[in-house]
């Protein structure tokens, strides 16, 4: 009674732990899945949203160009007219892709092409284009979609306010860019996708047939993620109720006041998760399972053998008590008294051979036991079921071989999950320093581009050089970013034109000066120069250079360059340093611009390059992880990511403990518990083992006895007859 107590004992803490253990594991698994899925999603996102903004920061560019060419005319009409017209011409041709029209117009005037059929009450500045120029006050605005009254087409408006401050130029876009980027947020065919204006109208949607409405209106189940999007600088995310399953949202502010909107459903988005959950349950409770059976197969087979052990028992016990007074009659009997007096005792005698009889078919049951348990044959024999389907030492390695496979996949799943988000928390960190690099280039370089296409269209300015001179120092004081602006050519007198009116000394030569060697050997046309420390603001700055033609001529008029500050950039970076990480930027040939450490930053004197460093080892790729000891001697991960355009590397550092940390805790619980399963396991099956040994000895000494029994059997049958 005791060790069947202790044996349920067992198998409740069995299952118990197995219980906890699949709770655990399938937990773990999920949240690790979701997390990681989730990640991707945001990081997915992100990328669009950076397409979108560059996108949108094309139109923004272009219409500063325009503006600022534009404003050379202001005061002549008919030479801004034929202006306006001429570049609807290159428009017309598809130079810009998207891009079907343009117009200026300012109190009481207007210059719109093609627009013959108006209204008499039609007035420009009264239009919503117009306004929103005047509103951002010199800044690009971006309107929300609506029908062209020329051509029906659904497009939205890029205009600009000139220096005037009166006069607005506007340039009008089709969808077809919007609906490019819609459609590759759904390219998997799942979920839905908008694009929403700041105004709260809809710009892209997966259904067209709402673009143009209210998002509050005709889908009122973003409206809350549109309000958190509105008011948070990273990806918004919310989960609402949809049918029967839960909505995934995912938000984030794409420039010049538009968002991106992005939902799936928890089994689209989840489903793998579900699915690995599942299998890890089924896992989990198919052990439990065989352990439960198992044991009930046990107990049922020892209820059994010790019924049949109670059988045998009263069985003999009534035979003998059968033989016993017979037996002693016929010892107190001699044999001429028996013969004398046998018609007497003929009832004696029957009664005798009957009992005989029957003791005779019990004890060859017994001795045919007996030959069972030896040759280990199964028999449908009473006796012979109770321990039918027993436990073998086999059986028991193959149960504990099962087990600890299933600890090893277990295991196996929670470990590489766990690896898994935290490789997809540092892509997910590194692309997230990636997205506001991104972002200063496309800046700046529109900023290049602008005034580059400015001295394309008028190569005549180049021959003053005092009015260059002020033409670039208006940039600067446009620009507070701009540390410095300048024109520079072999043909040109001096060969560089700078805003501060600084000219070259002698022996001082344009072609030797890396910026400018490296935007002539440029295929793109264009560099970003490495990093240096400006001497009178000991601020970083960075040069952006590019090859300007004459757009008539298509001849060579030079390169123009600008140098920005990236302090703005350096200080995103910056903003990194904690206790669990950091990231830093490293320029294109390796050295170092920013570090918590204060031996590897760059100064006007020092420079500390990644290749004798341990960063040095991590591919740039922007996916592969590696591990390395920092300069703080702690065991880091590591990843780094190289922006094309500039050819800086973005490397993010993270604490092993918060980033892997997990793998080494959860792997040793569920190690811990699964192997105190495995030792129960063993332990159990060892004792119902030695309980069938038991058995199975208690029945031998029964076939031992009944063999001795079988002998006196003989000899007594010889005495009665």
């Amino acid at each position: 009674m005791k060790k069947s107590t202790r044996n349920a004992g067992i198998v409740i803490a069995i299952a118990l732990l197995l219980i906890f253990v699949t709770i655990t594991n399938t937990l773990l698994a999920f949240r690790m899945a979701s997390n990681q899925t989730k990640d991707s999603g945001i990081d997915r996102l992100k990328v669009i949203s950076g397409e979108l903004r560059s996108t949108i920061n094309e139109a923004d560019k272009y219409a500063m160009e325009l503006a600022l060419r534009a404003r050379e005319y202001v005061s002549d009409r008919t030479a801004l007219t034929a202006f306006i017209f001429d570049e609807k011409k290159e428009l017309d041709k598809g130079s810009r892709k998207g891009c079907f029209n343009l117009y200026i117009a300012g109190p009481g005037w207007d210059i719109i092409p093609g627009f013959t059929d108006r209204s008499p009450d039609f007035v420009a500045t009264e239009r919503d284009w117009y306004k929103g120029a005047v509103r951002k006050a010199g800044s690009a605005y971006v309107s929300s979609p609506y029908t062209d009254v020329v051509t029906g087409d659904i497009c939205y408006t890029v205009s600009v306010m000139l220096g005037d401050r009166e006069t607005v130029i506007g340039v009008d876009y089709t969808m077809e860019s919007i609906r490019d980027h819609i459609k590759e947020m759904f390219s998997d065919k799942t979920g839905n996708a908008i694009v929403v204006t700041e105004d709260g109208i809809i710009a892209g949607c997966r259904d067209e047939s709402l673009i143009r409405s209210k998002l509050i209106e005709v889908l009122p189940e973003y409206a809350g993620i549109y309000a958190l999007a509105k008011s948070k600088k990273d990806v918004a995310t919310s989960h609402i109720k949809a049918d029967h399953l839960y909505e995934n949202l995912f938000a984030v502010e794409a420039g010049s006041g538009w968002y991106l909107i992005f939902s799936q459903n928890d089994w689209e988005m989840y489903g793998n998760a579900y699915l690995q959950m599942i299998f890890m349950l089924i896992l989990s409770l198919s052990l439990m399972g065989v352990v439960t059976v198992l044991y009930m197969l046990v107990l049922r087979n020892q209820a059994r053998a010790e019924q049949a052990f109670a059988a045998k028992d009263e069985f003999l016990l009534s035979i003998t008590d059968k033989l016993s007074k017979p037996l002693a009659r016929i010892r107190e009997l001699s044999h001429n008294d028996m013969v004398a007096q046998s018609d007497n005792y003929e009832a004696e005698f029957a009664g005798i051979h009957a009992a005989c009889e029957q003791l005779s078919e019990m004890i060859g049951q017994i001795v045919s036991y007996s030959s069972i348990i030896k040759s280990g044959k199964k028999q449908e024999k009473p006796l012979n079921t109770a321990i039918r389907g027993g436990i073998t030492s086999r059986f028991r390695t193959i149960i504990v071989v099962f087990m600890v496979a299933v600890m090893i996949i277990s295991m196996y799943g929670n470990i590489s999950a766990t690896y898994r988000e935290g490789h997809s928390t540092m892509q997910n960190e590194v692309s997230a320093f990636r997205e506001p690099l991104s972002k200063w280039i496309d800046t700046n370089k529109s900023i290049l581009d602008m005034f580059c296409s400015i001295i394309s269209a008028r190569p005549e300015m180049l021959e003053d050089y005092t009015g260059t001179i002020n033409y670039l120092n208006d940039i600067k004081q446009q620009y507070p970013e701009i540390s410095i602006a300048y024109m520079s050519s072999p043909k040109l007198d001096p060969c560089v034109y700078m805003n501060d009116g600084w000219t070259p000394g002698e022996g001082w030569l344009l072609e030797e000066r890396p910026w400018y060697k490296n935007t002539m050997e440029s295929e793109s046309g264009w560099s970003i120069s490495a990093p240096y420390t400006d001497d009178k603001t000991e601020l970083y700055c960075v040069t952006f250079s590019k090859q300007v033609f004459d757009e008539v001529t298509g001849e060579l008029l030079g390169v123009f360059g600008i140098d920005f500050y990236i302090e703005e950039l350096v200080g995103i970076l910056g903003s990194s340093y904690s206790e669990n990480g950091y990231a830093f930027l490293a320029d294109s040939t390796g050295y170092i611009i920013n570090h918590p450490y204060g031996s590897y930053q760059m100064t006007a004197d020092h420079k500390t390059n990644v290749s004798d460093l341990n960063y040095g080892s991590a591919p740039v790729d922007g996916h592969t992880t590696r591990l390395l000891v920092d300069y703080d001697n702690e065991l880091k991960v590591m990843i780094a990511s190289r922006d094309e355009e500039s050819d800086f590397t973005i490397y993010c550092i993270g604490d092993f403990r918060s980033i892997y940390g997990r793998v080494v805790i959860d792997g040793a619980v569920v190690f811990a518990a699964f192997l105190i399963c495995i030792i129960l396991v063993y332990r159990l099956m060892t004792d119902l083992m030695y309980k069938q040994d038991e058995y199975s000895r208690s029945m031998q000494e029964a076939a031992d006895a009944a063999i001795a029994a079988g002998k006196a059997k003989s000899q007594f049958l010889a005495q009665m007859s």
